[in-house]
């Protein structure tokens, strides 16, 4: 066990070092002098300027001895100085990812909240009417994209259209429970359906087993039956698909955030794209990327804890 989780951290740091390699190879490949393009968008055509500003942020070095700075700051904490701004970008990011934190950690309970309930339901009752109503609420999530069900949340929940009695939830902002619910609901609505549909494929694998048979043969009543043998090594999938849709989560935040005018990491982000603000854009990728991995590496050394018949030696049960 001890020996899995260090070869796994070791292997985690490396997908690090990989994106950080890959994020500022992009950062540096992208067509324009972002010192020009910073300084024109604030009217400053000035070229001693510009070289001050090379200077300043490292740019008149080679691009591996600009990496070599920026990963040593990195390690220490240090993301350096928004171009825009001058603002320390850890900062910035401090400042932002406690609410694509939250928007994230609520998406997924909305996500659980509805996945687990009918995932149960649609396994035990199969082909029956709340089985098929569950399987056509999965297709219609999975299909919906996040930001139409956004606009659609916005206009029946918060504007009131069609029914004005139904404009409850505000449209945008943060910091407090009921500006959070639509962005939540929006974002978590696609991990239910995905979750929905896997937990009720592993429980009518599961319910087809030798020792679930044994079980009900004994006399045993069918909620123990389902939810103490049954529903436990049905998780194991679930899990593992819930430590990497949470990664997803982050990712889809960027669009949610955008459409319910919701400050994070995703509206940090999108701002520095079009600001050209590299620091930022690096700092908050290698963020999302390090919360991605460390959920999954999380999810892996957890396994044998949900299941103890895994070989984590081979990867396998």
């Amino acid at each position: 066990m001890y020996r899995y989780t260090l070869r796994r951290a070791v292997t985690s740091v490396f997908v690090l070092f990989g994106v950080s390699v890959v994020t500022y190879l992009m950062m540096y490949l992208t067509p324009g002098d972002p010192a020009e393009l910073v300084l024109r968008a604030q009217t400053v055509h000035d070229q001693a300027a510009v070289e001050r500003f090379r200077e300043q942020y490292r740019l008149d070095e080679p691009v591996w001895i600009q990496y070599g700075h920026w990963l040593w700051d990195v390690l220490h904490g240090d993301f350096g100085r928004s171009y825009v701004t001058n603002r320390p970008v850890s900062a910035m990011v401090v400042d932002n990812a406690p609410s694509t934190a939250i928007l994230a950690v609520a998406a997924m309970a909305i996500a659980l909240a509805i996945a687990v309930p009918a995932g149960v339901v649609s396994a035990v009752h199969q082909g029956e009417v709340s089985d098929s109503v569950s399987q056509f609420g999965s297709l219609l999530g999975v299909s919906m994209p996040n930001f139409w069900l956004g606009y659609v949340l916005i206009l029946v929940f918060s504007i009131g259209v069609p029914v004005r009695s139904l404009g409850v939830f505000p449209v945008s902002g943060a910091g407090s429970l009921d500006r959070l619910v639509l962005p939540a609901l929006t974002l978590g609505s696609g991990v239910a359906a995905i979750m929905t549909r896997l937990l009720r494929s592993a429980m009518l694998e599961v319910l087809e087993e030798d020792y679930v048979r044994t079980a009900r043969s004994k006399g045993l009543a069918e909620r123990v039956v389902v939810y103490k043998h049954a529903f436990r090594n049905a998780l194991v999938p679930v899990v593992t698909v819930a430590g990497i849709q949470f990664g997803y989560l982050l990712n889809g935040a960027v669009v949610v955030e955008i459409v319910f005018a919701r400050p994070g990491l995703g509206t940090l982000v999108i701002d520095a794209l079009f600001d050209r603000d590299y620091p930022v854009i690096q700092a908050t990728t290698l963020v999302i990327a390090a919360l991605f991995v460390g959920i999954n590496f999380l999810v892996d050394v957890t396994y044998r804890y949900i299941d103890p018949r895994i070989d984590l030696r081979r990867g396998r049960r």
